[in-house]
């Protein structure tokens, strides 16, 4: 294995770790997402009506359709975008090493990229990381906020969350690789 080889293998291990347990601290411990996301006065009725009428999980959004009436359904409002699974979630033990394995991969991606960009100074290869992931903010998040009417405030709790994190991992990987 060659010396770059070795490099963008350990500073994806280092930077996915760090990604992984700055999303730990910042969706667990600390209190930014509280005031994000709204609750159902009756929770128990809502989830009634999905049961009613969602036959298996997956995304659904009201009003349906492409015709001219969901246009003017969607014009009157309400607008729902609902990510739903019936059977519920019993354990976060699957999603969280599901989650660990995402950090690595995508830090992985970055540090491949950040390996063959040359860039010799260390806040250059910082800089160019943080600016990777912004890019992919932009990219990622910002057509849910467009398209499926995600808050401003949850859109800005997301960039946090992934520029934040990316900027530590940031500070990890350009050391290592070089």
């Amino acid at each position: 294995m060659s010396r770059i080889n070795r490099a963008v293998i350990k500073a994806a291990l280092a930077g996915g770790g760090v990604l992984f347990v700055w999303g730990v601290v910042y969706w667990v411990v600390l209190p930014f997402h509280q005031g994000v996301f709204g609750e159902f006065r009756d929770e128990d009725a809502v989830a009634s009506v999905l049961t009613q009428n969602a036959s298996q999980s997956g995304i659904y959004i009201y009003p349906g359709g492409q015709d001219e009436e969901a246009a003017e359904k969607r014009a009157r409002g309400p607008f729902a975008f609902v990510v739903f699974h019936p059977g519920g979630i019993t354990s976060m033990v699957r999603p969280l090493f599901t989650q660990l394995g995402i950090q690595v991969l995508g830090a992985f991606l970055i540090s491949l990229l950040l390996a063959r960009a040359g860039i010799r100074g260390y806040w250059g290869r910082v800089g160019f990381v943080v600016l990777l992931l912004l890019a992919a903010g932009v990219l990622c998040h910002l057509p849910s906020w467009n398209w499926w009417q995600f808050s401003s405030g949850y859109i800005v709790l997301v960039f946090a969350d992934l520029l934040a994190g990316g900027f530590l991992a940031s500070l990890i990987m350009a050391r290592i690789i070089r």
